[in-house]
């Protein structure tokens, strides 16, 4: 392995921090916290990650001044010396498995929300932020910091640098990127202050001096800092130049920070999401080039090598098939896979059919790539019985059939069409009511009422969309507002009629009128070919939606254990 990447797996360096290999896994807020303070789930969390033998982690967005510099009521906080032992179990959690880990600091700044942080946001200048549809409302105009305020926040990064250091942290990152006031300091159109703090780039970058300064102070000169920068803004709302971005990176570099981890983009409407290509992390007193890349937990089981390895039939070509196909053929099995349609994917195609999903189209090149560069052999348009699989005699067999649509129990429920059905392109008329208000139910919503269609959805819990995580949630929610669909929680579904969605709220009946009744109630386990299969062949597994309906992330992770287990 180490051969096959010399220069990957050999040992790197931030400043005076020296890391095993090259990889880094960088910041993603994971909103697990209890209440600001690290717990058992933080902990198992980037455990699990260093055990995979990353090199360097970066810990997920902490607030150095809450409530008000809050993004979610779950981020982590280092405001204060209470979290320091919650950290510390942390960083001795990901130090025991050999990874090291620096700690990103932040502030939301005019990102925040008063709904979380009871407080009006706090910025730069008294400039609201123009991407407010991505946090789902209309985000209210902040409050221009004073002088004296912005350096105590100053102050405020450097004592939860500080903090991390205590905690055993091996570094500091400092949040510059996206709709965090790093980034608002550094635009020219979010401050658009005149005095010493803004006006020119040499005073837009102050802010970020001051603090690399403070923090070298108060943690010592070999104490590393990275700063994550966008480093050019795109579109109207553009404040960050080319130009700019090569100056702050070279005045960072004066300062001391010891990298630079590189990004681009900027919050477009278009989208719904920070138009971003992956970063690296720089060196920046070192040399001109990327020197560390991203990585991800278990590359390096690729070295476990099976000697003679199994025939192995894999059903079914979604994300969980391909990943077990994927990670069995590393292993050296050999490794057929059956899809039954045309295309390998399975539910991705309707994933990414609601709007602002574009991103995750190029996981469909991915799982056909990885198939092909492993070896596995694809057969499309392929329905196996378990008489055919038995009759081949395979040392394993994974079924990875994905899901059937469920039935209510009401009256007129054959009417209904199914969420995916429309998904895929199913003819949907003008007034829509969706019985289902999960993610699938929501996201269809919003599928169709960009289309111009009148959309209602009911749900019989208190909550839509319950089970997407807090931001996905809260983006979805604002443009299902915007865009004009009624949402109907604690509300049941009691029959279909013709043209009418007869309910129950609040106690009182409810028709809703409907040309198009589409439900969203959920998917049971496809899982007939696994209970057919049982004790019939040697290894027997069953994974992703056929064996219970999940999230990608869940399917992906199914699947790769499954692989590594055959």
């Amino acid at each position: 392995m180490t051969d096959k990447y010399p220069n990957l797996l050999s040992k790197g360096t931030i400043g005076t921090l020296e890391t095993r290999n090259k990889t880094v896994m960088c910041a993603m807020g994971i909103n697990q916290s209890d209440k600001g303070f690290v717990n058992d789930a933080v902990i198992n969390h980037y455990a699990e990650r260093a055990k995979g033998g990353i090199g360097l982690i970066m810990i997920e967005v902490t607030c150095v001044d809450a409530p008000v510099g809050l993004n979610t009521s779950n981020m982590l906080v280092a405001d204060d010396d209470k979290y320091i032992p919650g950290l510390t179990k942390l960083t001795d959690a990901i130090h025991v498995h050999g990874a090291k880990c620096m700690l990103q600091l932040s502030h939301t700044g005019r990102g925040s929300r008063r709904k979380i942080t009871g407080h009006q946001p706090v910025a730069p200048s008294a400039v609201a932020m123009p991407y407010s549809f991505m946090m789902g409302l209309g985000n209210e105009e902040p409050r221009a910091l004073t002088i004296k305020e912005i350096q105590e926040i100053e102050d405020k990064y450097a004592q939860a640098a500080l903090r991390a250091k205590k905690a055993g942290f091996d570094g500091v990152e400092i949040h510059s990127v996206g709709y965090y006031m790093g980034q608002q300091f550094l635009s020219s159109t979010a401050n658009v202050r005149t005095d010493e703090y803004g006006g020119n780039p040499e005073n837009r970058v102050r802010f970020h001096l001051n603090i690399i300064g403070k923090i070298k102070k108060l943690c010592g000169e070999d104490f590393p800092i990275v700063v994550k920068l966008s480093a050019v803004e795109q579109g109207e709302d553009a404040g960050i130049t080319m130009q700019d971005g090569m100056y702050y990176a070279k005045r960072f570099q004066d300062a001391g920070a010891d990298a630079i981890e590189v990004l681009a983009g900027t919050w477009k409407k278009e989208a719904g999401m920070e138009d971003m290509p992956d970063s690296a992390s720089i060196p920046s007193s070192r040399k001109g080039q990327g020197d560390a890349v991203r990585g991800m937990p278990y590359w390096e089981m690729k070295t476990m090598i099976i000697p003679s390895g199994k025939q192995v039939i894999v059903v079914g070509g979604g994300v969980a098939g391909v990943e077990a196909a994927r990670i069995a053929s590393i292993r050296g099995h050999r490794v057929s896979l059956y899809e039954r349609s045309g295309q390998i994917g399975g539910q991705i195609f309707q994933a990414m059919a609601p709007p602002h999903k574009e991103n995750m189209k190029p996981l469909i090149a991915y799982l056909e790539k990885q198939l092909s560069i492993h070896n596995v052999e694809a057969h499309l348009n392929t329905e196996l019985t378990a008489e055919e699989i038995i009759s081949r005699k395979p040392d394993a067999v994974v079924c990875a059939t994905g899901v059937r649509p469920s039935v209510l129990p009401i009256p007129g429920f054959d009417r209904a069409v199914h969420a995916k059905d429309i998904l895929d392109g199913g003819e949907c008329k003008e007034k829509a009511v969706i019985i289902g208000g999960g993610s699938v139910g929501c996201e269809t919503a919003e599928y169709l009422a960009e289309q111009g269609k009148k959309v209602t959805v009911i749900e019989m819990l208190d909550t839509m969309a319950e089970k997407m995580t807090n931001v996905a949630r809260t983006i979805l929610m604002g443009h299902l507002k915007g865009l004009g669909v009624e949402l109907l929680t604690s509300c049941k579904c009691k029959e279909i009629t013709e043209d009418t969605v007869v309910c129950e709220l609040d106690g009182r009946e409810r028709r809703i009128p409907a040309d198009t009744v589409i439900a969203a109630v959920g998917d049971r386990p496809n899982d007939s070919l696994y209970q057919e299969l049982q004790g019939k062949v040697e290894e027997l597994y069953n994974v992703g939606d056929s064996a219970c309906p999940d999230s990608i992330a869940a399917a992906v992770s199914q699947g790769y254990y499954c692989g590594r287990n055959i």
